[in-house]
Parts: C-alpha cells; structure tokens; sequence
C-alpha cells in the first residue's frame, strides 16, 4: 500500500495515533515544508519499507470488518488499538468542551 501523510490544522485525530508512526506521518501545517524535505530524501528501501509497513497493517485495522472489530473491543473494554482524545476548544466560541470530553451548546 502506500504510505499515508495525514496534514492537520490544529490537532490529528488519528484512529490508532501510537501505530500510525510506524506507517504514516502526521503533520501540521506549519510543519509541512520540515517533512517535505523528509519526504525527499527517503531512499527507496526506506519507501518500500514503509509502503510495507502499510500493507501489515491495512488488513487488520482498516478494512470495514477490522474497524468494525477494532469498535467492538474499545466499547466492550478489550483489547484494541483505538485511542479516546479529548475533544479540542471551538475555534468558533458557540460551544464548550466539559471535563468528559463531551460537547455542549
């Protein structure tokens, strides 16, 4: 598979955050011409080892079957790979993030 490059304006929400580094790369904007560079100067057994990395992964977490899985577990306390975050502060002001992490009007 190919290597996924997922750019962000204020924070990622990624579904699986602590594996998405050993396949993907996750930016801010601000950041974006440091991981260009990065991006450039990866040799081809480097690609090919992350396109590989991809390809370990997309079975077991991405197909619908394995995100449907991957749910079940998280909503039934069992082992999974997803990752509960905090919802961020409204950009716009019309709404409140409580302590659970729940947004309120």
């Amino acid at each position: 598979g190919l290597i996924p490059i997922y750019i962000y304006l204020d924070q990622p929400w990624l579904p699986y955050p602590h594996l998405y580094e050993t396949f993907g790369y996750s930016t801010g904007i601000s950041d974006l011409p440091r991981l260009l560079k990065k991006l450039n100067a990866m040799t081809d057994d480097e690609i090919t080892a992350g396109e590989s990395a991809v390809a370990a992964f997309a079975r077991s977490h991405f197909t619908d079957e394995a995100v449907i899985e991957q749910m079940k577990a998280f909503l039934l306390g069992g082992p999974t790979d997803l990752v509960c975050q905090k919802l961020p502060e409204s950009v716009t002001g019309k709404g409140t993030n409580n302590s659970a992490g729940v947004w309120a009007q």
